[in-house]
């Protein structure tokens, strides 16, 4: 699975020069092995991990 480069384009911003290029990639596609559940609040993040043989939670 090759990247392929699909545009450039050249920018002029006052004095500075930058490169702007656009890629491709093609990838197979996977089913999920699980699910992770993130709730974000005030004091903290909690996540939950979630796979079919276990289950972690963590508190960040």
């Amino acid at each position: 699975m090759d990247w392929q480069v699909k545009g450039s384009r050249l920018v002029r911003k006052g004095n500075s020069f930058f490169l702007h290029v656009t890629f491709k990639k093609v990838f197979e596609e996977k089913k999920p092995e699980g699910v992770l559940g993130i709730d974000i609040k005030e004091g903290s993040i909690d996540l939950a991990v979630i796979k079919p043989d276990k289950v972690k939670f963590i508190k960040i």
